[in-house]
């Protein structure tokens, strides 16, 4: 087995970059995280998906969009799909 120094530069989390396209993401589950460092530090949303290892931190707009659409009970939102991408916020979708 290789060992590769890459496996260890692998975020939790989504970023812009890692989405140059739109892509659908079908919701797994939604958890409270920790994000950032020292004061810095925020309760924040965390959206897990299906098909992605990866979650997406919601900022409050990608938060409005899915609550809008989806409803405020984040147990709800489960199965649902969405459509992130870099240039514009999270879409729920049917």
């Amino acid at each position: 087995m290789v060992l590769l120094a890459s496996n260890y530069d692998q975020s939790r989390f989504l970023k812009a970059e890692d989405l140059p396209a739109e892509k659908k993401f079908k919701i797994k589950l939604v958890t409270e995280e920790e994000i950032g460092i020292g004061k810095d530090k925020e309760r924040k949303l965390v959206v897990w998906f299906t098909n992605d290892s990866r979650g997406l931190v919601l900022n409050r707009v990608n938060n409005r969009t899915i609550r809008g659409e989806y409803g405020d009970v984040c147990d709800a939102w489960a199965g649902k799909i969405i459509v992130a991408g870099a240039h514009s916020a999270a879409e729920a979708i049917w």
